[in-house]
This record gives structure tokens, sequence and C-alpha cells, in this order.
């Protein structure tokens, strides 16, 4: 995924007609440490890309657009249960503001 985001880092920096050189500066890094990040060797950080997004002037969520994110047949379900159980309690907490509006109307 490395690879991956930082070639999309480096479509994106030639899109805007940045050097690497000018890139790294925004970034207050070295352009050896840049290249690394564009040549996928080095992982980051959100914060990083968040900063780098930023730099570019874009949202940091292009930067994964098109990866595969894995993720364990536990996590997924893990991650599945939580959404509907989330989508349970948003249904209901719309039920009760029905309910709450319905007697602030009586009471008027």
């Amino acid at each position: 995924m490395n690879k991956v985001i930082g070639a999309r880092i480096r479509l994106y920096r030639r899109g805007k007609q940045l050097s690497q050189q000018q890139l790294a500066d925004k970034l207050e890094l070295s352009n050896a440490a840049l290249s690394k990040i564009e040549n996928g060797i080095t992982d980051l950080t959100i914060n990083r890309l968040h900063q780098i997004a930023e730099a570019l002037e874009m949202p940091a969520v292009e930067l994964f657009d098109g990866c595969q994110l894995s993720m364990s047949d536990e996590t997924r379900n893990l991650y599945e249960r939580s959404i509907s159980s989330l989508k349970d309690d948003t249904i209901l907490l719309q039920k009760k503001v029905i309910q709450l509006q319905d007697q602030l109307n009586l009471k008027s």
C-alpha cells in the first residue's frame, strides 16, 4: 500500500507542478525523506498523510483511492456488527426525538 500511496503523492505533486524539493520544503522534510515516501519505502503516519494532502491542497482520502485495505474476517465481522449496532441505535434515537417533539407539541 505504501507504494500506491507514494505513487499517488508523486502524481499529485507533478500535477501541481511542484518539484520534489519544493514539496519537501513545504513539509519541512529533506528531499531524500520525500523520495523515500514517494517510493513507498517509508511507512506514513496519519498526521504525515494529512500534512502532505494539505501541502498538495487536496483531500487526504484521495491518496487512498483505489487502495485495497485488508482486514481479517474477525475484524470485518466486528466492524459489520458495530455498524449494524450503530444503525439500530440511530433508529432508536430518532424515534425518541419524534416522541419528545410530539410531547412538546401537545403541551403547546
